[in-house]
Order: structure tokens, then C-alpha cells, then sequence
């Protein structure tokens, strides 16, 4: 009797429809822009695990560990490009400044740098949707397919390879009621390998 009432439901369940994954999107990889303050000087000397500029009259000696001398002019981010054209940016990158929010006037006090676009080299004018590696959006299908793929993976070696920039990606997608997309699972799966 035990077996008969468990097996009930699973006769009687409703089966979810299957989804057709009719849609198709391109991802292209922008990598991020990466510059040596001090490459190519000769005038430098080192301070412990310091390496610093000479100082003047009028300046003291800068002084930083190597890896602080480096500077990010622009953050990676992945291009989705959907099948009706609409363009959404996908960037593991945090808001860099208070005006991706609100009003990007030059005189708001919250911006770093003062430009608040500078280091987000997408046309900030055409794209309307930047889906951004935070807490509101981890469940989000596109973050999850274009993380994975851009990720780092091993090779046959044991070595890492990364995404060279511009590298392109297709996927296959289904548009649910209210506008969602699901990602054929296939597909999240061949970005993750």
C-alpha cells in the first residue's frame, strides 16, 4: 500500500513543458586594459620590496610595491548580443562610481576621478542593461554562462589559458512569459568545460 501511495504523485505530476531553445545570442570577450606606470624608466631605484621614483625640490620619491604600479584603464567585461539585437554588458567589475545610478553630472561629488565612465569602455549611451558579479544578480543566467566562460581553464598541459581579447561565443536561449531568458543547459555546460 506504502508503494502504491508514493508512486501516486509522480503518475498524476504535471510535466513541465519542454522548452525550445529557438533564440541565439553571441558573447565577445573584451579583456581588460592593464598599464606599467614606470615601465621603460631608468631613473628608479628600490627600497626594500619598494620600488620608487627619485624625489625633487618639489616632489618626494613615490614609492610602491611592483604590483601597485600597475593601473586598470579599463575593466573586462563580455558583450551579449541577442537575437533581436539588444546589446547587454556582463562585467565581474563592481560600479565603479555613485553615477551608474543616478545623474552623471560633472559636478556630482561621488564620482572617482571625476569621470565616471572612463574605466567602462562600453558605449554607456547604447547599452541599457550592465549586469554586474553582486549579490542582486547571482542567480542571474547570463552572469553564469559568460563567468563561466570566460574562466580561466587548464589545458592537456596543467596550464591555465585565458580568453584572448575579442574571442567570440555563441549560446542558445528561450525567452519565458515576462521576458526571462533560460540558457539551454547544454550550452552552460560547454561553457564551463
Amino acid at each position: 500500500m506504502a508503494v502504491a501511495t508514493l508512486a501516486m504523485p509522480a503518475a498524476f505530476a504535471k510535466k513541465k513543458p519542454r522548452l525550445i531553445y529557438d533564440h541565439t545570442a553571441t558573447m565577445v570577450y573584451h579583456a581588460a586594459k592593464v598599464r606599467n606606470l614606470i615601465e621603460g624608466r631608468t631613473d628608479l631605484y628600490h627600497a626594500g620590496e619598494y620600488t620608487c621614483t627619485p624625489g625633487d625640490e618639489h616632489y618626494a620619491p613615490d614609492c610602491r610595491t611592483y604590483t601597485d604600479w600597475f593601473v586598470t584603464e579599463a575593466v573586462s567585461y563580455t558583450e551579449i548580443t541577442l537575437d533581436d539585437g539588444t546589446e547587454i554588458v556582463v562585467t565581474d567589475s563592481p560600479s565603479l562610481c555613485w553615477c551608474d545610478h543616478h545623474s552623471c553630472e560633472p559636478e556630482e561629488t561621488k564620482t572617482l576621478d571625476g569621470d565616471c565612465r572612463k574605466r567602462e569602455p562600453w558605449d554607456h549611451d547604447k547599452i541599457r542593461l550592465v549586469v554586474r558579479r553582486d549579490v542582486e544578480n547571482i542567480g542571474n543566467p547570463l552572469l553564469k554562462i559568460a563567468s563561466d566562460w570566460t574562466r580561466s581553464k587548464e589545458d592537456i598541459r596543467g596550464k591555465l589559458e585565458f580568453l584572448k581579447d575579442g574571442a567570440k561565443e555563441t549560446f542558445r536561449y528561450s525567452l519565458l512569459q515576462g521576458g526571462e531568458i533560460e540558457i539551454d543547459p547544454v550550452d552552460l555546460l560547454r561553457a564551463a568545460s
